[in-house]
């Protein structure tokens, strides 16, 4: 609201100049005015970048069924964060069953979690090694 309020001050009136200019512009406008504004909100700090991104907002990602709602993961909201999501604790619909919709699964936790079970078994391996070494010296 803080931002549309700038814009009027800024630019008259919100929807007039919409329709009388091209989108970039308006794009542009509103960008540099969100770049502009920080409060302190329920959440903390809100500010926004130069691209209208808000700086450093967590944001979660939550399933909801059977009249539950759970969170499945989160984005911490800055450039340097992936975003986490837990597939176990995703609950999807019954109609994924019975149309046999197969759920789609995050590629990149399989990769971790076979490259933690190849470590494990190096890591067993390696013991054994050193156990027999002691035990021959």
């Amino acid at each position: 609201l803080d931002a549309t309020n700038k814009y009027i001050e800024l630019y008259g009136y919100y929807f007039d100049h919409i329709n009388n200019i091209s989108m970039y512009n308006f794009t542009q406008r509103y960008k540099s005015i969100l770049s502009s504004i920080s409060f302190i909100g329920l959440t903390g700090n809100i500010s926004y970048d130069e691209y209208g991104n808000r700086q450093n907002g967590l944001i979660s990602y939550c399933n909801y069924a059977t009249n539950k709602i759970s969170k499945i993961g989160y984005f911490k909201g800055d450039k340097y964060s992936d975003i986490m999501i837990n597939d176990n604790r995703i609950s999807w619909p019954s109609s994924f069953i019975i149309r046999n919709v197969i759920p789609p699964k995050d590629s990149y936790n399989e990769e971790i979690n076979s490259a933690y079970s190849s470590l494990q078994i190096a890591l067993y391996i390696l013991s054994g090694v050193v156990m027999l070494i002691i035990l021959i010296y």
